[in-house]
């Protein structure tokens, strides 16, 4: 297995996605969109990686939904509010301009200790 690292760099402006093996980057792109995403994930297969993990903020999850490139999310839910000023699981934008978020349906529920683990799929149209 290869282990990835997804991060969004904050400097220098505009975000970057970066995806690393190791110290080596794989794919640098300076935008967060779907064609970027998906020359991302082309390249990912061009080396055989056919699984990705990603894990990061409300960005970067947002980028990822929008474009449907979800099939598998793993959620997991704690016994304690966080507050207005808590990040929001994605920050998805242009819902307003018509845009859609994929559906989801349960495909496990399990408790862990006092937490609770969600993984969806998405749900088939």
């Amino acid at each position: 297995k290869i282990a990835l690292a997804a991060r969004v760099a904050r400097r220098p402006r505009p975000a970057q996605l970066v995806l690393a093996e190791s110290a080596e980057s794989v794919c640098r792109h300076r935008r967060l969109d779907r064609r970027a995403l998906h020359a991302v994930l082309g390249r990912l297969a061009a080396l055989a990686i056919n699984e990705v993990l990603v894990e990061g903020g409300p960005r970067l999850a947002a980028s990822f939904l929008q474009a449907n490139l979800v099939d598998e999310l793993v959620l997991y839910v704690a016994p304690g509010l966080l507050g207005a000023d808590a990040p929001p699981l994605a920050a998805v934008s242009g819902l307003e301009r018509g845009g859609r978020l994929p559906e989801f349906e349960f495909h496990d529920i399990r408790r862990l200790g006092a937490d609770v683990r969600l993984t969806l799929s998405p749900r088939r149209r």
